[in-house]
């Protein structure tokens, strides 16, 4: 089933502002500028920015496409396969996070969907090798979260 992007668009603004809604009741830490609210509020603003966005660019449908229908990507192999790795690969990723480690498992991962959706070989291997590395720096460098090195050894 497919629901109209209007609508859907309008869920994930209203999640968006439940999640703000949410963080700011967080209790604010001792001694720091920065409390636990602050992340879930960042994500609950994407969420609120992007479901307007979506509600907006769909607002041309509203009159056009039905509120509710079968979703197209049932009959395509490929959208298939790629749900199969989303929810395959994400178990694998959970299983053998810290033996495999961060890098290695976010470059597969990221790497076999976007090829999966029809994207060059290079350039899926230079995207997933940018954002892996970028979040991988982003976690040890900035945020001092320790991510797994696993057969890579311990490189952060």
């Amino acid at each position: 089933m497919r629901l109209n992007d209007t609508i859907l668009g309008v869920l994930i603004l209203a999640l968006g502002l439940a999640i703000v809604v949410g963080a700011q009741l967080l209790p604010a830490m001792p001694g720091q500028d920065v409390g636990p609210g602050l992340f879930p509020t960042m994500i609950g603003a994407g969420f609120i920015a992007c479901g307007a966005f979506m509600a907006f660019r769909a607002r041309k449908e509203w009159r056009t496409l039905p509120l509710r229908g079968v979703a197209d990507w049932r009959g395509d192999p490929r959208k298939i396969v790629a749900v199969i790795w989303l929810v395959g690969g994400l178990m694998v990723y959970i299983a053998a996070f810290d033996w495999i480690g961060f890098i290695v498992l976010s470059m597969i991962y990221t790497g076999g969907l976007m090829i999966i959706l029809g994207v060059r070989a290079l350039a899926a291997f230079g995207w997933s090798l940018g954002t892996t590395f970028f979040v991988f720096e982003l976690f040890t460098r900035l945020l001092y979260v320790p991510l797994p090195g696993g057969i890579l050894g311990n490189i952060g």
